[in-house]
């Protein structure tokens, strides 16, 4: 009898162990602004009293369906939401969740003890804290797929950009000229992040020059 190819045993030896094929609890949250409408935002989980960090990753880090990607270390116990639904599978334990929306919002945070095969729901309420009338919330110097120092796809940047309450982007990645703006439009949130074209120049000897409109 032949064997299992080795890209295979490699998958299983990374993301299949006994760990994730206990017996899992199942975390649901919902975001909402103070009309009670549904709102993006990131989810954070964090094990208390001995508990690790659940590691939610090769998992997605949004509630999109594009496939698994590597996330910066550290990272793996956090998920993005557009819908501002998140439901995750995570083992037994004590946790303290978090939910935010960036720095002008309101934090939501409780602690819970997951059980195995049961499920917890959490309702979070986000409200603006700070009055940003007349002001935009930005990130002038984002890097994607298309740049040579990212793997991260530009659908998912947007969901982190969102979850994280910016509101405007420069996109700026090494020699390469990205527009994110058929993303927003695909993704439904252009009311929430506006974009612009722009690079870093990036020369060999003479450093980094990051120009945008």
């Amino acid at each position: 009898m032949g064997g299992l190819p080795a890209a295979v045993l490699l998958f299983a030896a990374l993301f299949g162990g006994g760990e994730r094929c206990a017996p899992q609890a199942t975390l649901t949250l919902h975001l909402w602004d103070p009309a009670g409408n549904p709102t993006p935002g990131r989810v954070t989980v964090e094990g208390i009293d001995g508990t690790p960090d659940p590691e939610l990753a090769p998992i997605p880090i949004y509630d999109g369906d594009l496939g698994p990607f590597p996330v910066a270390e550290g990272t793996g116990n956090r998920r993005y939401t557009l819908s501002g639904t998140v439901t995750l599978q995570i083992p037994p334990g004590r946790y303290r969740v978090w939910a935010s929306r960036g720095l002008a919002y309101t934090l939501f945070e409780t602690e819970i003890e997951a059980v195995a095969n049961e499920e917890i729901r959490l309702e979070a309420r986000l409200e603006k804290a700070i009055d940003t009338t007349g002001w935009r919330s930005a990130d002038f110097h984002v890097h994607a797929r298309p740049s040579s120092d990212s793997q991260v796809p530009l659908e998912a940047r947007i969901f982190s950009l969102v979850g994280e309450g910016v509101e405007y982007v420069a996109a700026t990645d090494h020699n390469r000229l990205t527009d994110y703006r058929p993303v927003i439009e695909a993704l439904g949130v252009g009311d929430l992040l506006v974009a612009s074209v722009g690079d870093e120049i990036t020369t060999g000897v003479r450093g980094h020059f990051n120009a945008f409109p």
